[in-house]
């Protein structure tokens, strides 16, 4: 191996230094330059490795932790509920929204976020998609501060034509849910 010329790591006339990184030529400017510490890196630099080095022991068990396991296996579960609904032009979280507010009538945001377990910002972004396609509206309400959702008649047309997908996903979720050291049970909430 050898190294290259004290010449060479002399600081480069240009204005720019340039770095190749798998066979691909960055262009740093000066100012940039000035932030890299060292007489190495003042010079051409011909390539840059970018192996990581083994992360500390320390780290290992956060890999294994509950929640990064539950965060995989949702997104798993998601992408194979995604898979199912491809036909359907619903994904699975607008499914889900329309069958619960199918299944227990209009619901303000904050109940509807309260049942679906997710937050008011997430939830207000995807009833709007859903209130854009005329699958549910807005009623009219007393207090001008609540707003309650409901289904629209088109709305349970599309939630009524997506329960066949939705059957198809969760009746063959038990393998990606195994993958995970999971198997289905049904939910019981607290009330």
């Amino acid at each position: 191996m050898s190294f290259p010329s004290r010449e060479r790591l002399a600081a480069p006339s240009s204005d720019r230094l340039r770095i190749t990184h798998r066979s691909r030529q960055t262009a740093f400017p000066k100012r940039a330059q000035r932030k890299l510490n060292g007489p190495l890196l003042t010079g051409l630099i011909k390539s840059v490795y970018t192996r990581m080095r083994p992360s500390a022991p320390s780290f290992k068990a956060c890999q294994a932790c509950a929640c990064s396991a539950l965060r995989r296996a949702s997104r798993a579960v998601t992408q194979h509920y995604e898979r199912h609904f491809r036909g359907s032009g619903l994904r699975a979280t607008q499914f889900t929204i329309l069958a619960t507010l199918a299944q227990a009538g209009p619901l303000s945001i904050s109940e509807l976020s309260d049942q679906l377990g997710i937050d008011r910002t997430t939830l207000s972004r995807n009833l709007r998609l859903i209130e854009d396609q005329g699958w549910i509206s807005a009623l009219a309400h007393g207090d001008q501060r609540v707003r309650k959702m409901a289904l629209s008649p088109r709305g349970r047309k599309k939630a009524s034509a997506a329960l066949a997908f939705w059957k198809q996903a969760d009746t063959s979720v038990e393998p990606v849910l195994r993958r995970f050291g999971l198997q289905s049970r049904p939910m019981v909430r607290a009330e």
